[in-house]
């Protein structure tokens, strides 16, 4: 997987930059292509939120087995995208 950083406002940042601001986003794509395939949403170095897409052959298990790996306290829920693929949001969702 390639990772690209961008600030809020959607612009590629490095990596130091990143982890110095309040807020940024990780943008993963695979490898030697431009298919996107997961946003990591990160406040704080926490990760807050993530978006996953899903694409035909993606075991729908494995991958919430990998997303559960990132956090304990993540939610998740399927949403259809008009096109054949699937988003899978996975949504930050520990309470003090």
């Amino acid at each position: 997987m390639r990772k690209v950083y961008k600030n809020i406002f959607g612009e590629v940042i490095s990596k130091s930059k990143a982890t110095k601001l309040d807020e940024y986003h990780l943008y993963y794509y695979e490898s030697d292509s431009d298919i996107l395939k997961e946003i990591e949403f990160i406040n704080d170095e926490s990760i807050y939120n993530i978006n996953y897409f899903l694409q035909e052959g993606d075991n729908e298990d494995e991958v919430l087995e990998y997303l559960k790996e990132k956090s304990d306290f993540l939610t998740s829920k399927k949403k259809k995208l008009p096109t054949d693929l699937s988003l899978l949001l996975i949504n930050y969702t520990h309470s003090l």
